[in-house]
């Protein structure tokens, strides 16, 4: 009896603990995107639909298929969510994964019907960004314009009229040989303890971080 008790304090704290995560989450869910300097806030809840969106694409091909590695997901204040891909454009991967994510929304029954999902591998118009300064005293040439998946989510994102909530970017493909963390990792840094996580999150790289004042006007309007 004693044991039994110790369980249900014990449980009960860890739901409050939860239940409290989701309250402040909501709360600063409801605050838009709206400063070009700095990208949207990696809250909660677009990092549980970045896990969730890499657990679906993996299942359909496997975290061996290297030519999508990261994916980025905005969330937005309907409930929406805009999905980007980096790599090279694939209307199969994103006919694919956006019918996945539709057939499990109906699956889950009518209260996961508010979240809808647009997918893309399409970057924005090269024109509107511009490719970050390279020093002699650089290590690494930084990715192309719209190779990451970062401009691809801006673009699922552009025409929408809704507003931006949040931001998540994660690796979701096997590692590279010799490598023991996703490319601009940031161990922990984001990590939020409510979660068990399964794929890697990263911070942006040289040329999102230059573009992201492109990035806000493209996705916003």
């Amino acid at each position: 009896m004693e044991a039994n008790r110790i369980a249900r304090k014990k449980h009960k704290k860890e739901i409050d603990r939860a239940a409290k995560a989701i309250r402040d989450e909501n709360r600063r869910g409801t605050t838009a995107w709206t400063d070009g300097s700095k990208f949207p806030d990696r809250t909660l809840n677009a990092q549980m639909e970045a896990q969730y969106v890499a657990a679906v694409t993996n299942r359909l091909f496997g975290k061996s298929m290297q030519n999508h590695p990261s994916i980025t997901v905005l969330t937005h204040g309907d409930g929406s969510v805009s999905v980007g891909f980096s790599g090279e454009m694939d209307v199969n991967l994103t006919d694919q994964v956006f019918t996945e994510l539709t057939r499990l929304q109906h699956e889950r029954g009518e209260t996961a019907l508010n979240t809808q999902y647009r997918v893309s591998t399409e970057g924005m118009p090269k024109e509107l960004l511009t490719k970050p300064k390279v020093s002699l005293e650089s290590k690494s040439i930084p990715p192309a314009l719209n190779n990451c998946s970062e401009p691809k989510a801006m673009a699922a994102a552009h025409g929408s009229g809704e507003a931006i909530t949040g931001m998540d970017t994660v690796w979701r493909t096997d590692l590279r040989d010799g490598e023991k963390h996703a490319p601009y990792h940031h161990k922990y840094r984001y990590r939020k303890i409510e979660l068990p996580w399964v794929y890697e999150q990263m911070g942006p790289c040289r040329t999102c971080k230059t573009n992201k004042g492109a990035y806000f006007n493209y996705a916003t309007s």
